[in-house]
């Protein structure tokens, strides 16, 4: 599975970026294959820092559905069993030289079941064949506030892998064009996933985020992207909770592109 989930993009340090910003006087004009991340606490004192784009990696289906709640419509024990999760996502864009909440955006979320198996793929690597089963797959759009909530359940693991949430963000225009795009991924403290894998129907073995070839693609200034991507556990009786912000940059989401080549961005 690792040879498909090669890096999309480019990374560079936060303070690589900074220089280049002060000496130019531009924090927004960056093209979209030029960054993976830039450090804007300096500036805007806000301490938000651009999400970093990662791999799409191999099991994205866009199945188009919108649901809040993404286990629905299974009743596969490793679905149904999981640890409950909500995930309140949080979209902020920056605008000139301020962050904003960005309404209307398309958030995609998809993610392994507690054994490890992905939802609508016949792949080998998927190691079982769910073709046309569509659990933990789904999309809100951003409200007025930025904000989109999905229901879900803390992912399981497989080798090679540190357990992890794909996400992809899509604006789309009157044509129903998506023209600009970021994807990449969330990561979970080793301590809080560790607790919840202690239980059925987790394993309680997984590949750590230190291990993990994603969680670990790098600037150039030695930063580790995923620590910038991580979702913290927070108990709420039921399951946990997880706030979750993503920021836009005009360097991982430029607008203005036109029937978008996923693959290539």
């Amino acid at each position: 599975m690792d040879a498909d989930d090669a890096t999309i993009g480019v990374i560079h340090s936060r303070r690589e970026v900074l220089k280049w910003a002060l000496a130019t006087g531009a924090v927004a004009a960056f093209p979209a294959q030029a960054l993976a991340f830039v450090q804007q606490a300096e500036k805007q004192k806000t301490g938000l820092v651009a999400s970093p784009m990662l791999t799409e990696g191999p099991f994205f289906v866009d199945e188009k559905l919108d649901r809040r709640d993404l286990r629905a419509g299974t009743k596969r024990s490793a679905v149904v069993g999981g640890k409950p999760l909500v995930i309140n996502v949080k979209v902020m864009k920056l605008v000139g030289s301020a962050f904003v909440p960005f309404a209307g955006a398309q958030v995609d979320i998809w993610h392994c079941d507690a054994s490890g198996v992905y939802s609508d793929v016949s792949s080998p690597m998927n190691h079982e064949d769910t073709s046309g089963e569509k659990w933990l797959r789904g999309f809100q759009k951003t409200d007025n506030d930025g904000s989109a909530t999905f229901e879900t359940i803390v992912p399981g693991a497989y080798p090679g892998r540190a357990p992890h949430i794909h996400f992809k963000v899509r604006k789309y225009n009157a044509d129903a064009h998506a023209t600009a795009d970021l994807t990449s991924q969330m990561f979970f403290v080793p301590e809080q996933i560790g607790a919840v894998y202690k239980n059925a129907p987790y394993g309680r073995q997984f590949t750590s985020n230190l291990q993990d070839s994603i969680y670990n693609e790098r600037g150039a200034g030695g930063g580790r992207a995923g620590d910038q991507l991580l979702l913290g556990l927070k108990s709420n009786g039921k399951g946990y909770v997880s706030p979750f912000t993503i920021v836009l940059t005009d360097a991982n989401f430029r607008e203005g592109r036109e029937d978008l080549d996923w693959a290539t961005f």
